[in-house]
């Protein structure tokens, strides 16, 4: 990987790596150079062999990312938003739900607007007991831009996204985690512990499968169940023919771990 810029800072952790936003002064908010440096950090993480899990966090306990950064906000108008800086947020958001390694936000803090947002674009949420999550936008007479509107929705149903948007409310990690917005909850001090728990042994199983897995999930989300269901056959016919499938069947047989290598 190459050398980290001071707003996004990385840390391998054996086959997970984490990628920290390090704007704390300004609550970890978004701007162009640090959705910049994050997108291409995971075009470098998804190219990576050694890496089998990016982790999204905050540095500090405040926030995670607690959303756009509202100096750069006023100057935006409606040609900004069909331009560069939409498109990188977009893009950032896309990579991180698109990319076939699979993702985790670690949620350390306020996760608001465009934080909630790249949050939903991960795989997973984590959260520590005192993160606060929500989609504020209403309140600045605007709505998620990022994607979170469509995300949310699939992710909680649309009387839960309704409620979120249209109130601007910002809820507890406890109310996130009742409406299936947060997958765990931790105490702040287990938060990371647990989320490099979990996606160290997420990191172990077959890059191929995980693959598929998230490509079904992704296709599932915008498709009928019939459509849906062919193409996870689709998918489940390649992976029988995979170099993982071969290892995980022989490492079961021999009662040994696999090594898997996502061929």
């Amino acid at each position: 990987m190459s050398e980290a810029s001071p707003c996004v800072l990385h840390e391998a952790h054996g086959p997970v790596l984490v990628l920290s936003v390090n704007r704390p002064s300004m609550r970890n908010a978004l701007d162009a150079e640090t959705l910049v440096r994050l997108l291409a950090l995971l075009t470098e993480a998804e190219a990576s062999a050694d890496v089998g899990v990016v982790v999204i966090t905050g540095v500090g306990t405040k926030a995670f990312i607690a959303g756009a950064d509202i100096t750069e906000l006023a100057r935006r108008t409606m040609y900004t938003e069909l331009g560069e800086r939409a498109r990188l947020m977009r893009e950032t958001c896309g990579m991180l739900e698109n990319m076939g390694t699979p993702t985790i936000a670690a949620i350390n803090g306020f996760a608001l607007g465009g934080g909630c947002e790249v949050a939903l674009s991960c795989d997973m949420r984590f959260a520590s007991t005192d993160a606060r999550l929500g989609l504020p936008e209403i309140t600045l007479g605007l709505f998620p831009g990022g994607g979170g509107s469509q995300r949310l929705l699939r992710l909680c149903g649309r009387g839960v996204a309704a409620e979120l948007m249209m109130t601007g409310d910002i809820v507890s990690a406890e109310e996130a985690w009742r409406v299936g917005l947060v997958n765990r909850l931790a105490v702040p001090a287990d938060l990371m512990p647990l989320t490099l728990e979990v996606a160290t042994r997420i990191a172990a199983k077959s890059p191929f499968a995980l693959r598929a897995i998230k490509d079904s999930l992704r296709a599932g989300a915008n498709a009928g169940l019939t459509e849906a269901l062919l193409y996870d056959n689709k998918l489940f016919a390649l992976c029988m023919e995979s170099e993982d499938k071969r290892e995980g069947v022989a490492a079961f047989l021999e009662k040994r771990p696999p090594l898997f290598r996502g061929r």
